[in-house]
């Protein structure tokens, strides 16, 4: 996600937002997204799958609310799948969080009931709930989950009209997997052939990058009109890759804001969506007593946790060994003479 991009457009997006902090305040929020951007843009590029190619949006004959939204935002540009996440960002925030929690944490089966939700609240349309169940199965894989459940297949199914979720492998099977493609010659041989025949796929993490940039902007203006020294603290705290701080920073604004102390600009939602980044940001896994505090004062757990330090370590070792092995066992090109007298030969 290029957080960046938030910058430019900040002061005519608050413009229109009954929360907009003072004027005098803008170039305090600027500097403060200045300071995030960067760390945000790695977190994010290092966990989303880069999205297809956008393609044109037909209009749709329907007139269901689902369709409605759709078309709403079809034509502001960006893929089916953009539209559907922009869509239920819009439409319920904390399912939008939430389902940005459900997708990072691998956890297929929150994700899948997450997007069934959202077409039942008329967020989306069956093709988009379609598309993003479809998709389901792999992104739990990649980010460390296993196979989604048969009952939840059974109520995609039920509800969707034919069976999208297929395949999958389970925890410690995409574990070894992984470790193969990584360690071994052969493992690195296959993937490097797989990733350069396969087109990349679409997502709703990537899909869901520009609904996310236009919620983490309000977000952090929401906190910045609230508690100016907090938010440079959060913003401190992110720097540090402290997952637990950001946490007691979200939860002391909450306190404060309901003590009289400062404005109550800073909502749930917002804490909420940036709740299911914090463990992108960290270094660590941000612990259990955290996780409680934030769901208690906010009222929902959308808290991303991440992971512990030392499987992210192992994490960027089998990355690095993974691409070390496989330029290294990367076959050299067949000069032109040597095809050619193959060619004669046979």
């Amino acid at each position: 996600m290029n957080v960046s991009g938030i910058q430019t457009g900040l002061v005519t997006a608050t413009a229109r937002d009954p929360q907009t902090p003072d004027p005098a305040r803008d170039d305090e929020v600027r500097a403060l997204l200045a300071d995030l951007a960067p760390m945000l843009d790695r977190a994010f590029s290092a966990n989303a799958t880069p999205p297809a190619p956008a393609t044109a949006t037909a209009a749709a004959t329907t007139t269901s609310p689902a369709a409605a939204t759709s078309n709403a935002n079809a034509q502001q540009g960006g893929t089916d799948l953009e539209n559907a996440m922009s869509a239920t960002q819009a439409k319920d925030p904390t399912l939008f969080a939430k389902t940005m929690k459900d997708a990072q944490s691998g956890d297929g089966n929150a994700l899948v009931e997450d997007e069934l939700q959202a077409y039942k609240e008329g967020a989306i349309t069956k093709q988009q709930a379609i598309e993003e169940v479809s998709g389901a199965q792999k992104l739990a894989n990649d980010h460390g989950g296993g196979k989604i459940n048969g009952h939840v297949k059974s109520d995609a199914q039920a509800l969707l009209g034919g069976s999208y979720i297929k395949g999958g492998q389970t925890r410690a099977g995409h574990a070894i997997s992984k470790f193969f493609e990584s360690f071994n010659p052969i493992g690195a041989i296959v993937k490097g052939v797989k990733d350069k025949t396969s087109k990349p796929s679409e997502d709703v993490l990537s899909a869901a990058q520009p609904a996310l940039s236009r919620g983490v902007q309000r977000a952090m203006a929401d906190m910045q009109s609230a508690d100016p020294t907090l938010a440079q603290k959060f913003q401190q705290d992110a720097s540090k890759g402290d997952g637990n701080a950001m946490v007691d920073d979200m939860v002391s604004l909450k306190n404060e804001q309901q003590s009289g102390a400062v404005p109550n600009t800073f909502s749930d939602q917002d804490a909420q969506l940036l709740g299911s980044q914090v463990g992108a940001l960290g270094k660590g896994k941000v612990n259990s007593a955290e996780d409680q505090k934030f769901a208690q004062a906010f009222g929902t757990d959308t808290l991303y946790r991440g992971s512990s330090a030392a499987s992210k370590t192992w994490n960027k070792i089998e990355d690095k060994a993974g691409s070390f092995i496989s330029r290294s066992c990367r076959p050299s090109p067949i000069p032109w003479t040597a095809r050619s007298i193959s060619y004669t030969a046979t």
